[in-house]
């Protein structure tokens, strides 16, 4: 938590300093407490001053690997009232979810894996626009792949932009 911390101080100092409307907001991202439930991830970011969030949004489940499969938002089963539940706790602990994360490798040479790995974006990409985050940070597809250009059409129809490493970082 010290590393926590210390982020959450220099967040503070920088906004005193040179924060304008609109700046850079200092957030983490939710995999790193797998433990806690999203209210206590929350309730994290706000006891040490942070403004936002990262949630991770894996499909539940077993890990495979180090921060996958922690799902601090269940997107099967997100609807309208539990999303504005999460809206409202987010709003009265003053922290906004900055993205939706989910990063598998949707090239998975195993197309059964591939197949399902698409799905799950896709219904991060459903229930980021549901709850009115916008973004999601998806595992990059490559520049001329199909893959990509299926996600970012279906993301495109609600007007969000994703994020990934570093393909498809910052569009709109």
């Amino acid at each position: 938590m010290i590393s926590l911390r210390f982020a959450a101080q220099f967040d503070e100092y920088y906004s005193i300093l040179y924060k304008k409307e609109g700046d850079m907001k200092l957030g983490f991202v939710s995999a790193i407490v797998p433990e806690l439930s999203f209210e206590e991830v929350i309730d994290l970011a706000a006891a040490y001053g942070y403004s936002c969030v990262e949630i991770c949004c894996w499909p539940l489940g077993k890990a495979e690997r180090r921060y996958a499969g922690v799902t601090h938002i269940d997107v099967e089963t997100l609807d309208g009232k539990k999303a504005g539940e999460i809206k409202n706790y987010c709003q009265t602990k003053g922290v906004e979810i900055s993205a939706l994360g989910y990063y598998p490798n949707p090239l998975d040479p195993d197309e059964e894996k591939s197949r399902f790995f698409i799905s799950h974006i896709m219904k991060v990409i459903d229930a980021s626009a549901l709850l009115g985050v916008n973004r999601v940070t998806p595992l990059s597809a490559g520049t001329g792949s199909n893959l990509l250009r299926r996600i970012l059409n279906f993301s495109g129809r609600y007007g969000q932009g994703l994020s990934g490493m570093p393909v498809i970082r910052g569009l709109k």
